[in-house]
């Protein structure tokens, strides 16, 4: 991609040090090769540079990707300025009644830059109802699964929170079966559903399953079933079965999860770039320290009673991230980052509980340190 930037009078050195600085940070990407994607992103650069030069800044790296990677309704001629979510608009948006808000979940910025499947469904998503299309249509061009009823389509449209399409879909699915809401919120944040997979038919019969079953599960218990369908479940009908059956199946399988530590990995694990903290509420010390070790992990399973071995595979593909939040040197909750969206997902102590207030308080003080949102518990 050439770099044909123009600037202005002034503070030319600070403007054009942000140019270079999301130049950086876009030229390893591979999916930058196709020519109409560089001139477009160069374009938009350009016009940014003379209109909105607050706008060209590294945390809006992924939005600006995002918006390069689609083709506009408008050129950029005759835009005159205005916020990143206007811009969008202008290039993309054609209707006049109210779209989708978790559309919107496109603008939020990923320092990790991780621009996937998920980031250009969601921005091919918004470019196609933008232009009049309808969720029908989405579900022919396959940016939504098939299987999705049409009250699910509908449920997905009052979605009105900024989230990934898979997380929306959750809700909208669970809703459209007449589930409760905790269920499609659980649901959408758990590592196999936070995305559009390949098998949504079989986890459409399941989240049905789920539905129904709903008044026998309890809200701590979805993540640690659905990594248990996943292990043991996976493309067979769980449907046939009662949710307490599988809930009884589940609970001795983490139980026998310390039986399993040949077939993990041993040794050190990858470090993420977040800190750990040490702090003091109500008098009583407390710590949260990243797990980076295989005998750490799997010590940390054993002690709180939970599963969180199985997800030593997530953390080698540099997907989550596990710390230990520890009163006085004992553990109490094990927290999962989602490295990507930089969000805490999950917190989890003794037997898959949730966290007490004090507790909940230690680890909205350490991802405020570390500028993480927390979400999921």
């Amino acid at each position: 991609m050439r770099r044909r930037l123009c600037t202005r009078h002034g503070d030319v050195l600070v403007r054009q040090a942000r140019l270079d600085a999301v130049l950086n940070q876009l030229r390893p990407m591979r999916n930058l090769h196709p020519r109409p994607v560089a001139r477009r992103l160069v374009a938009l650069l350009n016009t940014l540079d003379l209109l909105a030069p607050e706008l060209v800044d590294v945390e809006n790296t992924r939005p600006l990707h995002l918006l390069a990677r689609v083709p506009w309704r408008r050129t950029l001629d005759t835009w005159r300025g205005g916020t990143l979510r206007e811009l969008y608009e202008y290039l993309l948006v054609g209707v006049h009644y109210p779209l989708p808000g978790f559309l919107w979940s496109v603008l939020q910025p990923d320092r990790h830059l991780r621009v996937g499947v998920d980031g250009l469904r969601a921005i091919q998503l918004l470019a196609l109802l933008g232009s009049g299309g309808s969720l029908r249509d989405a579900q022919k061009c396959a940016l939504i699964p098939h299987c999705v009823s049409k009250r699910a389509n509908h449920a997905l449209w009052l979605v009105e929170e900024p989230q990934p399409v898979g997380q929306a879909l959750r809700r909208a699915q669970v809703s459209a079966l007449g589930g409760p809401r905790w269920l499609g919120t659980a649901l959408g944040v758990t590592q196999h559903l936070a995305r559009v997979r390949s098998d949504e038919l079989w986890w459409s019969r399941v989240i049905q399953w789920l539905s129904d079953g709903a008044p026998h599960l309890a809200h701590h218990q979805v993540q640690p079933l659905v990594d248990f369908l996943v292990e043991r479940w996976n493309g067979r009908p769980v449907w046939r079965s009662r949710v307490r059956t599988v809930l009884r199946s589940m609970a001795e399988w983490h139980a026998g999860l310390a039986a399993q530590r040949a077939v993990y990995h041993h040794g050190p694990l990858p470090r993420s770039a977040l800190v750990g903290a040490t702090m003091e509420l109500y008098g009583v010390p407390w710590t949260v320290h990243e797990i980076c070790t295989s005998r750490e992990l799997f010590a940390e399973g054993g002690e709180l009673q939970h599963c969180v071995a199985t997800y030593q595979t997530w953390i080698l593909r540099r997907r989550s991230a596990i710390f230990s939040l520890r009163e006085e040197g004992a553990r109490r909750v094990t927290v999962e980052v989602r490295l990507a969206e930089r969000t805490v997902v999950q917190g989890r102590g003794y037997a898959n509980r949730y966290p007490t207030d004090v507790e909940r308080e230690a680890i909205r003080v350490w991802a405020e340190k570390n500028g993480l949102q927390i979400r999921g518990f």
